[in-house]
């Protein structure tokens, strides 16, 4: 009795002190005591709970009791080893989900790579074969039939954003979703990488500008007006030629009817020629950078031709920065106008800037190896930077839009601007230290 009264005056205390988890060597009221009490009444219970056991087997003599224990036992064995089996097939079945479901993921990030690997080759592949055509019209057009000329209205360039902006409407509006279903990366590398490269924005602008330097104002503003409405028109006449060229082969070659689901095998064939046309291109790519390589250090080229292989290998950067920014189109100024081609719009000014200081860089730095590199930056990275195909795309679809004054002012803006920023960086340093008089 005195035993169970010294417990509960334990308790008693402990619960007016309210020191629960306070651990002291010297403090009766720590729950280390309480604890001790806690243990001695359990083991009183257990002492209590096998004698009365054992009082009532040995008071029933009854041989079914032990073997109903023993078959309750088994059962419950039984069932444990069930459940188990139950838990480890379980177990066995999300190991393997999770394992399915990482290996897809890893599939899909490695198809994405290769994605992206083979539209920066058609893109770098394409970009060089813009570069190239575009110096071909420009010899053709100025040095061999005399129709384009330095320093006039009908500049150099004129012929490429013609021809370009033609194709442009082939390959970036009537056939491009015919072209994207046979290959993502060829349907990019032909409308940005190769119509891209072929026009070119910076070249018009600063051609113009250098008439204004001058102080031929009203050249200025007429070439101006001759480039865009050439450019334009060119669209216009390639999107209907390739209406008329689609609207006569869907009379000649009836298509038929394409069953609902297709075969999965050709999803496999599919996969394994993008492979193929990964591999080629970089094969391709590979060659057409190591010939200009070997042109111009190897070769005996002019310093002309020289210039053109540097201009080549350079063009891949330009065209990659152009598709990169591309990306900022649709998402607006400060979370307004949308509707305005932010990216195109960037990669036309920039390289308008950056043709403003190379040919401002020519007057002051005239060494051979200046004119290789300052000509080829100005003919390959800024020339595949900036485009006028895609501008004009980009102006024919606002105008068959809703709201065609946006198509204007998109157009008003693009000229305005690099216009300005070419006088910044070209006319006032030149006219400054006089290399120019207006």
């Amino acid at each position: 009795m005195e035993e169970e009264k010294g417990d509960d005056e334990v308790l008693a205390r402990s619960g007016e002190s309210g020191v629960y988890g306070q651990v002291e060597q010297s403090d009766p009221w720590s729950t280390g005591e309480i604890k001790n009490l806690q243990t001695k009444w359990l083991q009183q219970e257990l002492e209590e709970g096998v004698s009365s056991d054992k009082e009532l087997e040995e008071s029933t003599l009854i041989p079914s009791l032990s073997l109903g224990r023993r078959s309750f036992a088994s059962l419950r064995g039984h069932s444990i080893d069930r459940n188990e089996n139950v838990l480890e097939r379980t177990i066995s079945n999300i190991s393997d989900a999770d394992l399915s479901h990482e290996i897809k993921d890893n599939q899909d990030k490695y198809q994405r790579l290769i994605e992206y690997v083979d539209i920066l080759a058609h893109l770098a592949l394409f970009g060089i074969i813009g570069v190239l055509i575009r110096y071909g019209l420009e010899v053709l057009f100025d040095n061999a039939l005399s129709v384009t000329h330095e320093l006039t209205v009908v500049y150099r360039d004129l012929p490429a954003n013609m021809v370009g902006s033609f194709f442009m409407g082939w390959a970036g509006i009537v056939f491009k979703e015919r072209i994207r279903s046979l290959s993502e990366p060829l349907a990019i590398g032909l409308s940005t990488g190769l119509m891209g490269s072929i026009t070119t924005y910076a070249g018009w602008n600063q051609k113009m500008v250098e008439l204004l330097a001058k102080g031929n104002v009203a050249a200025s503003i007429s070439g101006f007006l001759l480039g865009m409405s050439a450019a334009a028109m060119s669209l216009i006449a390639g999107i209907d030629s390739a209406k008329g060229l689609q609207i006569t082969f869907a009379k000649l070659f009836p298509r038929r009817n394409e069953p609902a689901n297709e075969d999965p095998m050709q999803f496999q064939l599919s996969f394994h020629n993008a492979i193929a046309s990964f591999v080629a291109t970089v094969l391709l790519l590979t060659c057409a950078c190591g010939a200009a390589l070997f042109l111009l250090i190897g070769g005996r080229s002019s310093l002309g031709l020289r210039t053109l292989w540097f201009a080549a290998l350079v063009a891949p950067p330009g065209v990659w920065l152009r598709w990169h920014l591309a990306r900022f189109n649709g998402k607006g100024i400060f979370t307004k106008f949308h509707w305005l081609p932010v990216g195109t719009l960037l990669a036309n000014l920039l390289g308008a800037s950056l043709d403003a200081i190379i040919v401002f860089l020519e007057f002051v730095m005239t060494s051979d190896n200046a004119t290789l590199v300052l000509g080829g930056l100005q003919l390959g990275f800024v020339g595949c930077l900036s485009t006028v195909s895609t501008f004009v795309a980009e102006i024919y679809t606002m105008h068959v839009g809703r709201k065609k004054s946006r198509a204007y002012a998109y157009t008003f803006l693009t000229i305005f601007l690099g216009l300005t920023s070419s006088i910044f960086l070209y006319c006032v340093p030149s006219w400054k230290l006089k290399y120019l008089k207006w």
